[in-house]
């Protein structure tokens, strides 16, 4: 019997209460049943009580299991400047700890690929919450990984990119929506064609291969 058969992965969530099979937006780190990422977010890198020096200590724990997420965001008021260089200290900080990197990027691709490209990471990155489907080709080849979430409940013209994705390259998330994790399964498996069993299968592998630092129990 496959026992990930039963479960759901969460790639990304703010649930401070979701289990085990999720990655929480840095939350509760006292709590050495989850799993988390460790980052400042783009919106608050000018105000943020947290530093990366404090980032930095609270990836290297057991339960870390992802920098960030981290990235850049043009809807902000925050200084871009300081956004760059807070998503290039997380770069640096995964490269070193050799863990994936959850990315945040509106309206700013073109510099999130410049950064990428100068930089040359090799630590996998997870393009979250994604909801540009014309940008799907581009990040598709810079071999990203990519995570969908209630977008594709709202946005039928995300459809037809979520097919483009190979399905190594797939995660699904539930970010800080609020909307359970099975719901945007079973909206993949509309979109897709795809059976649930087989879906989560899938999800689980890509899960697992992505966040390496995951295990049961």
């Amino acid at each position: 019997m496959n026992i990930f058969a039963a479960m759901y992965f969460d790639a990304h969530t703010h649930n401070l209460n979701a289990g085990r099979n999720s990655v929480i937006q840095f939350g509760d780190f006292s709590n050495a049943e989850r799993f988390y990422s460790a980052g400042i977010h783009p919106w608050h890198t000018s105000d943020s009580e947290v530093s990366i020096e404090q980032i930095q200590s609270l990836a290297t724990m057991t339960n870390c299991a992802a920098i960030g997420e981290t990235g850049l965001d043009k809807n902000t008021k925050n200084d871009f400047a300081l956004q760059v260089k807070s998503f290039e200290a997380h770069i640096a900080l995964s490269e070193e700890l050799e863990l994936p990197l959850i990315m945040h990027c509106v309206k700013a691709w073109p510099e999130v690929l410049e950064i990428r490209k100068r930089l040359k990471p090799r630590q996998k990155w997870v393009f979250h919450g994604f909801a540009k489907y014309a940008l799907i080709e581009d990040v598709l080849k810079e071999d990203i990984t990519i995570s969908f979430g209630k977008a594709i409940l709202q946005e039928p013209l995300l459809f037809e990119a979520f097919r483009k994705v190979p399905h190594d390259k797939l995660l699904l998330e539930t970010d800080n929506s609020g909307i359970a994790i099975e719901s945007i399964y079973q909206k993949a498996t509309e979109i897709t064609g795809i059976e649930l069993e087989e879906l989560k299968h899938l999800i689980a592998n890509n899960f697992k291969q992505t966040f390496t630092k995951w295990h049961i129990g």
